[in-house]
């Protein structure tokens, strides 16, 4: 049985995390409710070209292994909790968290209700008596699931699919450090020695050299301009002209080369995907991509004074890539050749910048994301 295959980059913390959480959410459902376009007022769903009855198969790749393993258990912990719930509660309530204690009715059958074996006959009669009386009853509840409510009938096959997706749903971790070439190389030659295909690659994985933040500037940004002071603040601090062990630019490496040869060595399982619909490699946008701080003649971002902001410099060399490798794709002869796209995941609270401002602002930014859901326009929705 045919199953989707996703790699995700920095899956172990943030949004990585939150991707493959939302992936296994999504996929457990036979209509994804994300499906639904976001201009249609109805909001209607539609079915996931990637069939997962049987489950998926998710690959971390993460450079600390350690992270990896707790993340791991969190997206199990996920999955027993997607399993055991009962369909018409998660549509009334959604996903109940680890700390709640899951009362939703049970949907089986007592087994209290099958008559005992010791009231039976051990001849071949009674053998037979007992088939029979097992098959009525088969048919019985057969019988009764048919005249009972569509709804809950739909309901029931909604379970069923959410259950038999959670149990053969595989997760597992490869090592990857995208600012070694060596290391990059070696985890598409682990993914390739472990599965026969993929549908998805999520290239998340990046970061930057922050230095922290220039607080009067930042007082004054938000002031005088509080929108751009929280979707394109020009006040954080980094460092330009790191250099990796492979002496190429360091924050040029892990967000954009890295991610290219990674997805270049693992093309031959992106055309194996046995599915009809072409797998997908999919770049992590940034708001803060920018195309006045990319420098075609210090595309790594080596040069202090040429390009002094190399996060949003190589965020939006992410862009470029993409559409590059989508016009290759589109452009081949070869036969099914995936598809490149950049999905934007919005404003959203991650650890990236935490290393570098008090834990206190840390907090704050996530009250302040929460209070701002209560305008109706509000698209902030990750924590």
């Amino acid at each position: 049985m045919n199953r989707p295959i996703i790699l995700v980059t920095g899956a172990n913390a943030g949004l990585g995390l939150g991707v493959c959480e939302r992936l296994l959410i999504q996929l457990s459902s036979t209509m994804p409710s994300d499906s639904g376009m976001l201009d249609d007022p109805k909001h209607n769903v539609a079915s996931t070209p990637f069939h997962a009855s049987e489950g998926c198969t998710l690959l971390l790749a993460c450079r600390n292994q350690a992270k990896a393993r707790e993340a791991v258990a969190q997206l199990e912990s996920l999955l027993h909790r997607l399993s055991t719930t009962d369909d018409e509660y998660l549509e009334k309530h959604g996903l109940p968290s680890p700390a709640q204690k899951n009362t939703q009715p049970a949907t089986a059958s007592s087994p209290a209700s099958a008559p005992a074996a010791s009231t039976l006959s051990s001849t071949s009669s009674s053998a037979i008596d007992m088939s029979s009386t097992s098959s009525l009853r088969h048919r019985d509840m057969t019988t009764s699931r048919l005249n009972s409510p569509l709804d809950q009938r739909t309901r029931e096959a909604r379970k069923m699919y959410r259950t038999s997706f959670c149990k053969g749903t595989v997760i597992d971790v490869v090592p990857l450090d995208l600012a070694s070439l060596e290391s990059t190389k070696a985890c598409a030659r682990t993914i390739t020695a472990k599965v026969p295909y993929l549908t998805h690659i999520i290239l998340n994985a990046g970061g930057a050299a922050w230095l922290g933040v220039d607080w009067l500037k930042a007082t004054w940004e938000i002031l005088t301009n509080l929108h751009k002071a929280v979707t394109l603040p020009s006040f954080k601090l980094q460092r330009s002209g790191d250099k990796s062990s492979d002496d190429l630019g360091w924050v040029w490496q892990i967000n954009a080369a890295g991610h290219y040869v990674l997805a270049k060595e693992l093309e031959p399982l992106l055309c194996a995907s046995p599915y009809a619909t072409p797998s997908r490699v999919i770049w992590t946008g940034s708001l803060e991509a920018n195309e006045a701080d990319f420098h075609a003649q210090d595309i790594q971002c080596l040069d202090p004074q040429t390009s002094p902001r190399p996060y949003e410099s190589t965020k939006y060399q992410c862009e470029l890539l993409a559409l590059g490798m989508d016009q290759r794709y589109t452009s081949s002869t070869q036969p099914h050749m995936p598809r490149a796209y950049t999905a934007h995941p919005g404003i959203v609270a991650t650890s990236i910048f935490s290393g570098v401002i008090p834990a206190i602002m840390m907090v704050l930014m996530k009250l302040v994301f929460y209070l701002v859901r209560i305008s109706p326009t509000c698209l902030f929705d990750g924590l």
